[in-house]
């Protein structure tokens, strides 16, 4: 089937049929999505369409770089405290601690003092 051929049903089950299909909505033809792009993006309204149009989302992985790096920085000053983290790295009060309380194995705060439990998080060492 060609993008420009047209299509004439005959009852309303070949328009069910025809309507899982992948189609480009341009007025007034509808143009089968041969490139399959539009399978490629998420319905609208579903919670991936959702999450991807959020930008603040992070994989574990760049969290976790996100928080070692602002400490190596920070460490240079000889405390690395939250409000040094925060701004290093341009995320919210908020979002530093549960940073840290996510990587309670690596990372301790009191006091708005962060210390590191573990050395050479970084380095993978």
């Amino acid at each position: 089937m060609q993008a420009n051929e047209r299509i004439i049903f005959t009852s309303p089950e070949d328009i069910n049929i025809f309507l899982c299909g992948e189609l480009w909505f341009e007025y007034p033809i509808h143009r089968i999505d041969l490139a399959a792009n539009l399978s490629a993006a998420p319905i609208e309204g579903s919670i991936l369409a959702n999450l991807a149009k959020s930008g603040k989302r992070f994989s574990e992985d760049d969290q976790r770089k996100a928080l070692d790096s602002a400490y190596e920085i920070c460490i240079c000053n000889g405390i690395v405290r939250v409000t040094g983290s925060m701004e290093y790295s341009g995320l919210s009060k908020p979002t530093v601690y549960s940073y840290i309380r996510e990587f309670s194995d690596a990372y301790s705060c009191d006091k708005g003092i962060i210390t590191r439990t573990k050395t050479n998080v970084l380095l993978g060492r």
